[in-house]
């Protein structure tokens, strides 16, 4: 007796190419919040101005849209600072005072390369993730940045169109045998 692969395994099919995408891709990076607070910290480290890419600490910091999204840098050196997007990310803290503290909220996912506008050799990147919830990220006034598109949708939109040209091919094939 032949078993049947008709159109109520379709289905069944594609949620097992969901499951599998999910356990390939994993969830998102979640980035860690900062200990009571919705923000997270950078450092602007003492003698910054001769620090280059160490003078922001971290120099790389991921954050996630919902969760963290808003960036706190501190000030621990003795002159002023700024935290400044390039090219054309649009964002500054402005002037940043010895001993003050800055934020900026990120609502675009992407990555915002910026530097100080004093000290042009201080560099630093902050990585936005979407939130959790969301595929696509969406444009809004606060952004920037180079959009993302997660590794998650690709896997399933390829695995969808694998189950469905399988499911066709099989399909078609039995009309041409003549089951």
């Amino acid at each position: 007796m032949m078993r049947r692969t008709g159109p109520a395994r379709l289905p069944v099919l594609m949620l097992a190419a969901l499951a599998l995408c999910l356990v390939l891709g994993g969830l998102p990076e979640r980035a860690t919040p900062v200990a009571q607070s919705s923000a997270a910290l950078v450092q602007i480290v003492p003698n910054a101005s001769t620090m280059g890419n160490l003078a922001y600490d971290p120099d790389v910091i991921k954050v996630v849209i919902g969760v963290n999204n808003t960036v706190v840098w501190r000030n621990n050196d003795n002159v002023v600072h700024t935290a400044t997007g390039t090219n054309f990310t649009g964002f500054t803290t402005g002037n940043i005072q010895p001993g003050a503290s800055a934020s900026y909220t990120f609502n675009t996912a992407g990555t915002y390369p910026y530097h100080c506008i004093y000290h042009p050799g201080m560099v630093g990147t902050v990585i936005v993730k979407g939130s959790v919830l969301s595929a696509v990220s969406t444009a809004s006034s606060g952004g920037g940045g180079v959009p993302e598109f997660p590794f998650q949708m690709a896997a399933v939109i390829i695995f969808t169109s694998l189950v469905v040209v399988s499911y066709l091919f099989v399909r078609s094939g039995r009309r041409a045998g003549g089951s």
